[in-house]
């Protein structure tokens, strides 16, 4: 996993983690979620459904554990936004053939389009 923080040598106690106008940022897709958020990550397996997404499902024990102060909402909305970021990231790596193809035919215009630009004296 790829975790990139922005002052150096820094330990991390889960509950205050990330600081105060200091940002993380994942590279990598794998594990990135549980080392960051690993109290939300220990409700979540006893959520209703496996599949919980902790925004409106019943059931959901982290929304109950915010309801209860045990997570402060600033908080979940932190793990929120860093999974939409992950799956982002994700979605990049794992391109689909069309979106190869356009790219690469882009990147083919571009070129030619540089030739083009050079062929008339234009840099």
């Amino acid at each position: 996993m790829g975790l990139l923080l922005t002052k150096a040598d820094r330990h991390a106690d889960p509950e205050s983690f990330p600081w105060e106008g200091e940002t993380i940022a994942f590279w990598d897709t794998d594990g990135g979620i549980e080392n960051a958020f690993p109290e939300i990550e220990r409700l979540a397996a006893d959520c209703r459904f496996a599949d919980c997404s902790h925004a409106h499902e019943p059931g959901c024990r982290v929304l109950r554990a915010v309801a209860e102060g045990e997570i402060v909402q600033e908080r979940l909305d932190s793990y929120h936004k860093m999974n939409r970021e992950l799956v982002t990231i994700a979605e990049r790596q794992h391109k689909c053939p069309d979106r190869v193809e356009k790219e690469r035919w882009k990147e083919i215009a571009l070129k030619v389009q540089a030739l083009k630009k050079r062929e008339k004296g234009v840099y």
